[in-house]
């Protein structure tokens, strides 16, 4: 059979493949009937289910800092492997 792009052949083609392949699994195309506000209401209900975990673990390590906070020397856990050093220079404007 000669197709073309100006005939309707290429139907008659995709229909002959079903019979033989049987229908396609795809799911049928759908409409999105969510508004920006319901796919934001969504990711902040999803983001408050995290947050007591992100709490306490925020907590853990803020205790786990102590009192010098971040400018207190850090010391790499007992069973880490250091992979090299870098030195940084803080250049402060203000």
């Amino acid at each position: 059979m000669d197709i073309s792009h100006a005939g309707g052949e290429f139907g008659v083609v995709l229909d002959g493949a079903d019979d033989l392949l049987g229908p396609s699994n795809q799911r049928p195309w759908t409409c999105d009937y969510c508004t920006r506000r319901d796919r934001t209401e969504s990711r902040t209900q999803a983001f408050q289910a995290q947050l007591p975990g992100l709490i306490d673990a925020y907590m853990a390590w803020s205790f786990s800092v102590g009192e010098d906070g971040l400018a207190g020397h850090y010391a790499p856990p007992p069973n880490a492997e250091v992979q090299g050093q870098a030195v940084i220079h803080k250049v402060d404007l203000f």
